[in-house]
């Protein structure tokens, strides 16, 4: 699809609004973080190649991300069984299936909704404080939400965790966490329309 890039091009001619393009509606979608990532770059430089890149650079940091945070969650694993658990996860991260998808723009669209729900749960995991911990999740979910429709759910996968806190800290925690969530799917439901694919017959 090369809407993406007439919106790119639009946008640099002044032709648009930063808001037009950043939030307007693809399909069911609001991808305002892709959008403003592929601004930026093409910025600098106009070769499409260098989607390609962000494709793969994006995918290889998802797999990072995940190779840590099952270090993480099996502090006993041995290195060997680390190991063989990446090479599956890469062999279907990266199926040989999916090769033309690299040269594709959406691909980047899609892919990083992965990489902040693997951030998400990184940072959910770390040793932070329960409330920088808990901003930084809802941040995680909000960046989700403006690159792919699906990243909406993260809100409901990526909850900050609260175990050993106390009642009212519980609530705090849940409570800004919700208190996001809203702020950014009344954001995103603002002038919502149905895609015409989706209208009923």
């Amino acid at each position: 699809s090369w809407n993406l890039y007439y919106r790119i091009a639009n946008f640099m001619n002044g032709d648009s609004t930063l808001a037009w393009y950043l939030f307007s509606q693809q399909n069911e979608a609001r991808p305002a973080v892709p959008r403003l990532i592929l601004f930026l770059v093409h910025s600098v430089s106009r070769d499409l190649k260098i989607d390609v890149v962000l494709n793969v650079s994006s995918a290889v940091a998802t797999a990072g991300v995940t190779l840590l945070i099952l270090r993480k969650t099996n502090a006993g694993m041995s290195r060997l069984a680390l190991m063989g658990a990446a090479v599956f996860f890469n062999l279907n991260f990266f199926s040989l299936a999916q090769w033309q998808n690299w040269n594709w723009q959406n691909q980047f669209i899609m892919l990083l909704p992965n990489l902040f729900f693997a951030l998400g749960w990184l940072a959910n995991l770390s040793s932070l404080r329960p409330l920088p911990r808990g901003a930084l999740v809802s941040l995680c979910c909000a960046l989700a939400t403006f690159c792919f429709a699906n990243g909406i759910f993260q809100w409901l996968l990526v909850v900050p965790i609260a175990f050993g806190l106390r009642l009212k800290e519980r609530i705090t925690l849940w409570s800004l966490h919700a208190g996001a969530a809203i702020i950014c799917l009344t954001v995103y439901f603002i002038g919502y329309q149905t895609p015409p694919s989706q209208n009923p017959s």
